[in-house]
Parts: structure tokens; sequence; C-alpha cells
């Protein structure tokens, strides 16, 4: 009987170290698994170009694994906002400099790309991406994964043609709208808003800037908030919004209007918009008025008490 006993647990323990064995060896191959052995500096890179300009540039990847290794190098037209690659290759401007490099084991190198704009291009953002494939005859391309795991660059080309302007499709082409949510309460709920920016032009925007309140009366600034902390991007006909909360009610300024004013620019130049907003204080009158019938109706109330005891006496 405890021979049996005995048996079984040895047959358990066998099958527990053979699991631990498999799971040690594969977390030990995916710890040395090249896909997670490099890096790659700057992730991301934004070009203001003209029609016709031709350059060159480049990005820094490293192979942080212990052994060399081959890479293919490949571009391709990217929409970042579905973070997929495009099959629209005639909006592709970006190409590698070599087919392929080879990287030493841990070892940082340079990999060169070229930038040429067409003559004809129609102004606009363009999005590419430069990417590095591990030659090992493999077939298959990802089409977001490799980038992801920082194998690739996003390059972003707003292109200008002649006669046109960022500035202007910027200032002409973009609509700003605070819209007061809650106006709040003194001491009771705060001011609710919603900053929205629309991008009616053919860029890719970051808007940016600061979203300031003033007292009307005293000109005192109450409150002052960063626009797009995050940077996020605004792509053609998109809308970006962002909500704002703020406890500024007082019973000194209850009865002030408040003004809230909003500046917001782009990433290229000095361009701006502005936009101003009232928020309207307490009705002066109003409060006086529903103060008065409060305390008509507290005056009934007591009256109509101090009755009903004369009467039951």
């Amino acid at each position: 009987m405890l021979r049996s006993h005995f048996n079984k647990n040895s047959k358990r323990f066998g099958l527990l170290l053979v699991a631990l064995l498999l799971i040690s060896s594969l977390l030990g191959a995916l710890r040395a698994s090249p896909i997670q052995a490099h890096t790659l500096s700057p992730f991301y890179k934004d070009y203001l170009l003209y029609t016709g300009e031709v350059f060159d540039d480049s990005f820094k990847f490293t192979n942080t694994s212990d052994e060399d290794l081959t890479f293919d190098l490949l571009s391709s037209p990217y929409n970042p906002e579905s973070e997929e690659f495009s099959t629209e290759l005639d909006r592709n401007f970006v190409t590698p400099k070599f087919e392929s490099i080879k990287v030493l084991a841990n070892t940082t190198v340079e990999v060169p790309y070229s930038v040429s704009i067409p003559e004809k291009t129609t102004s606009g953002s363009y999005f590419s991406v430069v990417y590095l494939e591990e030659d090992k005859g493999r077939v298959e391309r990802e089409t977001t994964t490799q980038i992801r795991a920082g194998f690739g660059m996003i390059v972003a080309l707003h292109v200008v043609e002649e006669g046109a302007s960022v500035k202007g499709a910027f200032t002409q082409l973009s609509d700003i709208l605070v819209n007061v949510l809650d106006r709040g309460f003194p001491y009771l709920h705060p001011i609710q808003l919603t900053y929205r920016y629309e991008n009616l032009s053919d860029y890719v925007f970051t808007p940016e800037g600061e979203l300031r309140i003033f007292d009307t009366v005293t000109n005192e600034r109450l409150a002052k908030e960063r626009l797009n902390a995050d940077g996020a991007r605004a792509y053609p006909d998109r809308t970006f919004s962002e909500d704002f909360t703020f406890d500024l009610w007082t019973i000194d300024n209850a009865f002030h209007d408040l003004r809230v004013v909003t500046r917001t620019y782009n990433q290229f130049d000095d361009a701006y918009l502005e936009s101003a907003v009232i928020i309207p204080g307490l009705n002066r009158w109003g409060v006086y008025g529903g103060v008065a019938v409060l305390l008509f109706i507290i005056y009934l109330t007591i009256n109509k008490f101090k009755q009903s005891l004369s009467s039951t006496r």
C-alpha cells in the first residue's frame, strides 16, 4: 500500500518536474528571441517640406542580442490612424538607402533613408514606415507588430505645394468650439466644459495651447490648463475633444460672469486660433427674489404653526 502510494507520488513529481523544465525552456527561448532584442530611435519623426525637395536622413537601430544579425530594409506607406500599412504605393516618398544591413551583436548603427517629394504632390500629410525585417528567409510580412515592437520608424511628411502654406490651412480650415456643459453652482457642483478642435484640412495637426478662465469683473485669472497634454493628433476631417472640470465658484464671485479663453497652436509654426465663451454668473435679482420668496414661505409656515398652537389651547 505504501509502495503504491509512493509510486503515485513519484510519477506526479516526475510529471511536475518535466512541466517545469518545459516552461523554463520556453521562457528562456522567449527571452533570447531576437524579436524582443532590438531598440530604435526615434520612433516617430515629423518633416515640413515643399514639393520637389530631396534629402537623406537616418535613425539609430540597436541590436541588443548576443549574435550578429542581418536585416532587410523596407519601406511602406502607412495609415497612423488605423495603425496599418497602406496599399497606396504612390503616397510612399521614403526609400531605404540599402536593401539590407548587418548589425553586430550589442551594436548601434545608423540606418539611412532618402526622402523625395515629387513636384506635383498635393499639399497634405503623408506617412511612411521605414522598417527592418530579420533576414531568415521569412516570407510573411507583418503589418503592425514590427512597428510596435520597435522595428520601424514612422516618417510624417507634411508637404506644402507652391502658393500654399500650413499656416493658412490651419487658420482657415480649423474649427474650434468651447461648450459649457454645466455652469456649476457655488459649493454644490463644478463647472464642466468641453473643448473641441475639428481639422478640415488635408494635414495632420497636433492641436496644442492653453485654456484660461478669467473673472470679468476683477480680471483675475482663476484657472489655466494645457490643451492636449498627451499630444493627440487630429487627422483630416476628424475632431479632437477634451473635457475639463473647474471648481471656481465662491460667494465672492457667484454674481460675476467668467470668461473662458482658448489659444490653439499647431506643431509647425506660430499660427494660432483663439476662442472665447462667457459663463454667466448667478442672476443677482433672481437670487434675491428667490430668497425673498423662501423667507415669505418660512414666515407663513411659522404663522400657521403659531395659529395651530393657539387653537389647541
